[in-house]
């Protein structure tokens, strides 16, 4: 009894000349097909047989040479032809930019296939652009206009502040002044009380004298 011979991915990416992430999208186009081994390794490297190899190489066959689509080789897999215009009997007049896309897709059919969905994606994302930079736009013409009012704001703000800085200083100059006034007339008061007790004297100092001159009159 044989021991089968199992091979890593690198090792089969080197006898079919394709290269390893090419081998793992074909697994996943072509499951009934191909179903490598998993390692009881950490890592559960794929192991592939003889038998893998040889149907790597009749997809590339397929796919590169004989020009058929992803469907018509799993048909062909599968043992069900699949019959479509690709592959009539029929002789397409092919000029300018067709014929080139299919040169393409004969020649790279496999990094056609791989990168389709991606370049899809990428189509979407770029027709969406435009909408996304006039939303962007508005928001930082939003955020410009917003900035402008704000520094409106703040200068009256300031103009404000420093009005308030005014007053405080013309009420501080009233407080000094008003101090200045009491403190005058407190001392009004003062000299007119002084005035009022000199007055008072001299009236009892005439009276005195009124009543002296009267007394020696009698006598």
């Amino acid at each position: 009894m044989d021991i089968p011979v199992y091979y890593l991915i690198k090792e089969v990416s080197d006898k079919t000349n394709i290269n390893p992430h090419t081998i793992r999208y074909w697994e996943k186009c072509f499951p009934d097909s191909l179903k490598p081994l998993r390692g009881m390794d950490k890592n559960k490297q794929r192991l592939y047989t003889q038998e893998d190899i040889e149907i790597l190489i009749d997809i590339k066959k397929m796919l590169h040479t004989e020009r058929l689509s992803i469907d018509q080789v799993r048909g062909r897999l599968s043992g069900k032809d699949i019959v479509t215009e690709d592959n009539l009997p029929a002789v397409r007049k092919e000029t300018g930019i067709n014929k080139l896309i299919d040169e393409v897709k004969g020649v790279y059919r496999t990094d056609f296939d791989v990168i389709h969905d991606a370049l899809d994606l990428l189509l979407k994302f770029n027709s969406s652009i435009p909408g996304n930079i006039d939303k962007l736009s508005n928001v930082v013409s939003e955020k410009l206009d917003n900035i402008r009012t704000d520094e409106k704001l703040r200068q009256e703000l300031l103009i404000t502040e420093k009005n308030i800085c005014l007053q405080k200083n013309e009420i501080e100059t009233l407080k000094i002044e008003n101090i200045e006034l009491s403190l005058l007339l407190n001392k009004s008061e003062k000299i007119k009380r002084d005035i009022e007790r000199i007055f008072i004297f001299f009236l009892s100092g005439i009276t005195f004298l009124s009543a002296v001159f009267t007394v020696l009159s009698i006598i």
